[in-house]
């Protein structure tokens, strides 16, 4: 198997692209066999991966929520990738504070 090259490019939900996310895949057969890179300042990536296949992936970027978990197939030698942040919000900042007993009066 060749190796396979993974792009794409990262935004909000307005298509506002947001740099410095970190774009972690592991393999699903391997889980131990992890790759990772960051967006660059239009939201760009690419990562090489070793060979085609299935893998998990996970983003993240303070005041958004993560992509994790999310399985991707990569089956061509360049296959590409948009993926899509969505924002925290005060209201849901709040809840995540309650819920782990960080309430403040």
């Amino acid at each position: 198997m060749a190796e396979v090259r993974l792009t794409g490019r990262v935004s909000n939900e307005i298509f506002i692209p947001l740099s410095a996310v970190r774009i972690e895949l592991a393999e699903k057969s391997n889980p131990t066999a992890r790759f990772a890179t960051l967006s660059d300042s239009t939201g760009a990536f690419a990562i090489a991966l070793p060979q085609d296949g299935e893998y998990i992936l996970q983003a993240e970027h303070a005041g958004y929520f993560r992509i994790q978990n999310k399985t991707v197939f990569v089956n061509t030698p360049t296959q590409e990738l948009h993926l899509t942040l969505t924002p925290l919000t005060k209201f849901s900042i709040a809840r995540s504070e309650r819920d782990f007993g960080n309430d403040r009066p």
